[in-house]
Formats: structure tokens, sequence, C-alpha cells
């Protein structure tokens, strides 16, 4: 029983599930167990080899590792010195539908806003507007998240934070439409290339966990880790395995095992039985509803409601080696490492060039990137096994040609070609319909609304994940494994909530016996 016993267990390990038990196993010496039913942890955050050479799963950058609480929470994980970070020149490039190319240049705010300013010249105010919203809402989020992690200070911005942080507070309501105000859907198009990172279309789109994440990309720049989304993952995985922690792939969770109301242990695929004083998901919570829980009393009203909700974009993706590099078929690829091509249909196609960040693959005269285009879950879902086997060749014929185009002579070069698909995310993630950010990021399912709509009346049942707050994309699973573990385990926080407590009380007490002595008394 006592190898079976641990602290904390959680369920997946993507990286909400991975930052959530760092902190636990670094900061509470947490006896943690990480149990993940795939044969590769990190999630969407992970790697696969093909003819010698490693090809990252998603497409990814991260802003923020200067100036903003983000690199703080990376820090707190133990992470951020573990990772080499590369420095992108552009943030990214745009070849428009009239073959014209543009490129963002990265942490360059003001030559980005005169370039755009330039071939914009009749929304001057809108591009201002833009770049000055986000700059004042990243600069307030840093203050109302470091005013949240200091005892003293954290009293004053509970009570103050609609005033001193407006931006912040009522972020959940505020569409990102609104901040770019504009009808010339060219420069909307071209600011919003980002926001890929957060879902796949504008309308109903919140301002949190999208331009508050916008600030780290604009102002600090974009970075990737060298060695792709995988050495992110195994640095995580490091600092569990250092602290004490275990984990075990190719574990399945099937039942999460229930007492009294409370998640006490789980039960795995090969029948092992594992038990600990609370459970964290990071897995897909209609999976968990549906399936690993036995008594229906306690979620069928939750399942039920998160079954209604909006669930967020899927992708196709063709992954890409090539016999030489990227320069030899077009010289304006050399340096670059995010693109996207304006398609006529507008459904764009967005390709990361690995092997201009990670460098091995350069050095051997190699080509590494996948190509990245939105996809409906509904297209895929009913196929038969010879329909999809044929759908998935004349996808990639398709993809290819269009290529040729840019690359020429791409074909010939192939060393390596293979289709992704919905169902593909769905088979490795157990995500629902290969979602990649959870739930979609609307005004009714974004904010602490995003954690209400997961809570049942389990104890010791918790969410880390792009399914819950703040959302989806590498930062917001981070993030939210850094929330789970502020509110539910970290000591240090129970210490600030009391203290406020305190305060607020005596604040009460105080003008309770002024009022009473100068009103009633005299």
């Amino acid at each position: 029983m006592k190898d079976n016993k641990y602290d904390i267990i959680v369920i997946g390990s993507g990286l909400g599930g991975l930052s959530v038990a760092s902190l636990l196993a670094n900061q509470e010496n947490k006896k943690v167990l990480v149990l993940e039913q795939h044969y590769l942890y990190g999630g969407y955050a992970t790697h696969f080899r093909r003819k010698g050479s490693l090809i990252d799963i998603s497409l990814h950058q991260t802003g923020g590792l200067k100036s903003t609480f983000y690199k703080n929470i990376l820090k707190k994980c133990l992470v951020f010195d573990r990772i080499k970070w590369v420095k992108h020149r552009y943030l990214y490039s745009l070849i428009k539908k009239d073959g014209t190319w543009h490129n963002f240049y990265n942490a360059n705010v003001k030559k980005n806003k005169l370039d755009l300013y330039n071939r914009y010249p009749n929304d001057k105010f809108a591009i201002w507007f833009w770049f000055a919203f986000i700059r004042a809402i990243g600069r307030q989020l840093a203050l109302w998240e470091y005013g949240l992690s200091n005892i003293f200070i954290a009293p004053i911005m509970r009570v103050f934070a609609p005033i001193l942080t407006p931006l912040v507070v009522f972020s959940h309501i505020i569409r990102v439409e609104s901040i770019l105000r504009t009808r010339n859907e060219e420069l909307k198009k071209e600011l919003f290339q980002l926001m890929g990172y957060f879902g796949d279309r504008l309308e109903g789109m919140t301002v949190q966990n999208s331009l508050t994440a916008m600030y780290g990309y604009y102002y600090d720049g974009g970075f990737t880790a060298q060695g792709g989304g995988q050495a992110i993952s195994d640095a995580f995985m490091n600092v569990i395995k250092e602290n004490g922690g275990t984990l075990k792939k190719n574990r399945r969770v099937e039942k999460i095992i229930i007492k009294n109301k409370k998640a006490v242990g789980v039960k795995t695929h090969r029948d092992e039985l594992f038990y600990s004083d609370a459970v964290i998901c990071n897995a897909n919570p209609i999976s968990v509803f549906n399936t690993m829980i036995e008594d229906r009393s306690l979620i069928n009203k939750l399942r039920d409601r998160l079954l209604k909700k909006e669930i967020s974009m899927t992708a196709e993706v063709i992954y890409i080696i090539l016999d030489c590099p990227i320069e030899d078929l077009n010289p304006k690829f050399s340096d670059l490492y995010e693109l996207t091509i304006e398609l006529p249909d507008d459904n764009d196609i967005v390709l990361t060039i690995q092997s201009n960040v990670f460098g091995k693959e350069k050095v051997e005269g190699k080509t590494v990137f996948n190509a990245f285009k939105i996809a409906k879950y509904e297209d895929w879902k009913n196929l038969t096994e010879e329909e999809y086997k044929y759908k998935k060749e004349e996808k990639t014929d398709k993809f290819l040609s269009l290529l040729e185009k840019y690359l020429p002579g791409i074909k010939k070069h192939l060393l390596v070609c293979e289709y992704a698909t919905p169902k593909t995310m769905q088979r490795y993630t157990l995500n629902e319909n290969g979602a990649i950010y959870g739930l979609a990021n609307t005004i009714k399912q974004t904010g602490f609304v995003r954690n209400s709509q997961l809570s049942s009346k389990i104890k010791n049942l918790y969410f880390s994940s792009a399914w819950a707050f703040p959302g989806g994309g590498y930062e917001g699973a981070i993030r939210s494994g850094y929330y789970i573990f502020n509110k539910y385990f970290c000591r240090k926080e129970r210490m600030r909530k009391r203290f406020f407590y305190f305060v607020l009380g005596l604040f009460i007490i105080i003008h309770i016996y002024i009022f009473y002595m100068y009103f009633l008394v005299v």
C-alpha cells in the first residue's frame, strides 16, 4: 500500500499537468505521481523522430521572457534556466494574397508601427491605439500579478484592483475586435496574425489570455526553446524527478476512485491502484466525466452543461523533412521561423521552420518544418478507413502543390512527409474532437467562469489544463498549473489570504469604532 500512496496524483502530462506537478514537488515537497496514457510525455509540447531528425508536434513561440510574471512562474517551476531560449529575428512573416512579403520584427514595436503607418496611412490612430492598449494591459497585468504575490501589497491589490488594474479585472468581457478600431480588413488580418495561438476566430474572443499574452510577444519578443516543445516538457519532468516525484507512461486512467464524495485515487487500464490526498486532471474533462467517474449523480448536471459548451479549434498539420537547406529552394526562407501564407479562401497556412532555430538539421544540410491549417473535426469524423486514407493522400498532395509555389522543387527533396488530421490529434491527446485549446475563448467561457464550469460536487478533484483557467496555448496551460497550485496547495498563499482577511477585518473594526465614537457617543 505504501508504494501506491502519493500526496497528489496528476492525470496527464501536458504542460498544465507538468507545471502543477513541478510546483508541488519543488515548492511544497509533495510526493507526486504523474500518469500519462501516451508513450511520450508532454501532450502538444512533444516531438517524434523520423530519419534521424526530431519533428516538433506543434507550432509555438513563447513571449514574455523578460519582464512579465510568466517568466517568474517558469522560475518558480525551476525550468526557466534549464532551457536555452532562442530569439527569432522576426516575430512572424506574412505572404499576402497578392504575393507581397511583410516581416514583423521581434521586440521592435517602434519599427513595426512605422512600417504599418507607411502602409496604412489612413489608420494611424487605430494602429497607435492597438499597440497602446496592449502595452497598457501588459503593464497592468504585471502590476496585478506582482501585487498579489507580495504578502504586504496583496490586501491593497485585492481591494483596489478595479481602480489600479481595470483592464485586467474586466479583460474577460472586453472583445478583441473592439480594440482594433478600423474597418480595414487587411490591417485587421495583419495584426491578428498571432491570434491563432488563442483560438480560430475573433468573433467573441476576449482580451483575457490573448492580448495579455500579446504584450509579451510585442515588447519582450518571441522565443522558442532549443529542442522544441519537448525541451520544455523535459525540463518540467526533470524537476519532478529530482524532487522525489514519479512519472509513469503508457498508463491510461480508467477510473477516479471516489469515497464520501472525495477523490482518493485512480485505477489504470492495467488494473493498477494508486491512492492520494487529491487528484489533479490534466485530461480532457469531458472524458473524465464520461468515463472515469462511476457515480453519475455527482457529475451528471456538470457533464450535460459541459457538453453544450463550444469547443476550440482543431487542425491539420503536415510534417516535412527535406534533404536540402530550405534556402536552396527559396533564399527568403533562410532566417524565418513562423510564416503565414494567405489563401483565397482565408483558411491560411502557417509554417514553422524548426531547422532554422534548432540548428542540428541545418548543419547536416536538411530542413525540418511543419505546415498548419485550421480544420473541422466533422470533415473527418465519419469516414471509413479507406475514405480516410484517400482523403489524407488528397490533402497531402494539395498541401505540397501549394507549397511548390513558394518552394519550387519541394516534391523532389522530400525525405519525410506525414499528414496529421483532427483524428490524429484526438488519438494522441484524447482531447474531445482533437481540440487544441480546450474550450473556445469566448466571453461565456473565459475568466474564472472557465473554472466554475468544471466545478463538481467531488472534493479534492481539480483541473489544470487548456480546458481550465486561463485557457489554451503553452503559456495558458502553464499558468493554469500555477493557478491551481497557488489557490489550493501553496502554504504561502494561504498565509497571504489570512493576512488579507486580518487587515480587512481590522479595517472594518476601526471604522466601526470611529463611527461609534464620533456619531453615537457624542
